[in-house]
Order: structure tokens, then sequence, then C-alpha cells
């Protein structure tokens, strides 16, 4: 948390959780799998994060077809491969 302005900062954390704890139970209510992934864990473990993302993923793809899966499976790799581009433009923009 920042040191400056605490009480503002507060605040605003307090908001975006519960902010974001109501989208997270609207979309578990229309049958969506919810997976939070923070800049700042991505940014710090990369690879960890996509194996969490890649991991979530899978966990549904046992009840699906096998045409269903590598359809699911092309999905996979197009996420990964968009991770990997955020994270490199990330580290090339600070850099």
């Amino acid at each position: 948390m920042p040191k400056s302005n605490e009480s503002f900062w507060t605040k605003k954390f307090s908001e975006n959780l519960q902010r974001d704890a109501m989208a997270v139970e609207a979309l578990s209510q229309k049958g969506w799998k919810v997976i939070i992934v923070w800049e700042c864990e991505l940014m710090n473990k990369t690879i960890e994060t996509i194996e969490k993302v890649a991991q979530a993923i899978g966990s549904n793809l046992h009840t699906r077809s096998q045409h269903q899966y590598r359809q699911f499976d092309m999905a996979r790799k197009e996420l990964l491969t968009a991770a990997e581009q955020k994270v490199r433009y990330r580290i090339n923009k600070e850099t």
C-alpha cells in the first residue's frame, strides 16, 4: 500500500475488492469459470502464472469431446502467446 494518502488507498482497494467480488459472483452464476490474474503476478512470476491459467483451463477439458478439446487447446495456445507478448511489451516499455 502506498505510504501517502493511506485513507484514500485503503478505501480504493476495499471498493475494488468489493466490485471484483460482485463481478466474479455474477459471472459464476452465469456458468463462467473465473480466473483472476494480477498484472504484478504476471510480471513477477510469468511462467508460474501462465501455468496456473493453463491448468485452470485444462481442468474443464475432461468433459469435452475430442473435437472440442482441439478447439479449446488452440485457444489455450493463443492465450499463452498473448500473455508472453504482453509481458515482453511491458518489460521493453519499462527499460
